[in-house]
């Protein structure tokens, strides 16, 4: 599957959050999700020891994906860690949101996927909060029923689009295919490069 459509992160607005569109509302590619590479995530995001901390295991969660077989699929990404809440509440993130929209590997089932791996694909698993620092939720995209997957599509975007007292707000996606993660990890370790030198 080739995916196309990358850009940059938006810029945060007044309140810390991406922005809930982008020129024109009447054009699909002005709304979230904004799919963004890889790399630009740990640029823009991995702003603090803590975000870097969190990305190491978001990174070790799509390793853990790919291992299971899991490489074509889109990734959305939200809650604190897209927003800018150290500024606006002096927060740092505890953890990255993510839900994973995923073909099950050709020759697997889900059924096969949850025996193997029954505590990285458990709804919202505790392990991978755990281990990762990952929020994790799934949707499975060649399951045959079109109605769920547009539904599930539906329901995600709907629920992070908007904030818990109902302000617009955006989010990000980023491809499931490993091809950026080693660029993304090897960022992660000059990063830290950098700040042991300064200090």
């Amino acid at each position: 599957m080739t995916i196309s459509g990358f850009m940059r992160i938006p810029q945060w607005d007044d309140e810390g959050y991406l922005p809930s569109h982008l020129g024109d509302r009447r054009l699909a590619a002005s709304h979230p999700p904004y799919l963004v590479h890889l790399q630009d995530v740990v640029e823009r995001l991995g702003i603090s020891n803590r975000r870097q901390e969190i990305l190491r295991g978001f990174l070790d969660f799509r390793a853990a994906l790919h291992q299971a077989g899991l490489t074509t699929g889109i990734q959305l990404i939200n809650g604190s860690f897209v927003n800018d809440k150290m500024s606006q509440e002096g927060k740092e993130p505890c953890d990255i949101d993510v839900v994973t929209l995923f073909d099950v590997p050709q020759g697997t089932t889900q059924a096969d996927l949850l025996r193997e791996f029954p505590g990285l694909f458990g709804e919202g698993s505790s392990s991978n909060k755990e281990q990762f620092h990952v929020d994790s939720y799934f949707v499975t995209m060649n399951s045959g029923n079109l109605w769920y997957t547009t539904k599930a599509a539906t329901f995600w975007n709907n629920l992070w689009h908007h904030t818990e007292d109902g302000r617009e707000k955006g989010f990000l996606a980023v491809d499931l295919a490993g091809t950026e993660d080693q660029i993304a990890r090897q960022m992660l370790v000059e990063m830290a490069e950098e700040k042991g030198h300064d200090e």
